[in-house]
């Protein structure tokens, strides 16, 4: 299975439905670590967990529609989900974005 994308509060309480990449598609998108043009994104661990806060996220959301740019259908329906999240992370204090690798 791919990323799972989860919208939390500080207790790490999901706070409505995950967005999952069952077909890998934002796994294989992702930037080399050492790209520092994603400032972000280059530290999603497809391996592990990798957590966003709201000084971070809007960062986030931009690099998000940059792939989303060179993306077929399948990353750009999964970064639409993920951009949903990440802009309800804003909405409010003490929300996080967070990816759960394999």
């Amino acid at each position: 299975m791919g990323v799972d994308v989860a919208l939390e509060d500080e207790d790490g309480v999901e706070l409505g439905p995950t967005v999952s990449d069952p077909t890998h598609a934002f796994t294989r998108s992702l930037p080399h670590p050492d790209d520092a043009s994603f400032a972000c994104l280059r530290f999603v661990d497809p391996y592990g967990d990798t957590t966003f806060n709201s000084l971070q996220i809007p960062l986030l959301i931009e690099e998000l529609g940059r792939l989303q740019q060179g993306g077929d259908e399948t990353l750009r329906s999964f970064l639409d989900e993920v951009i949903r999240l990440a802009e309800q992370a804003l909405a409010a204090p003490h929300l996080y974005l967070k990816f759960y690798g394999d």
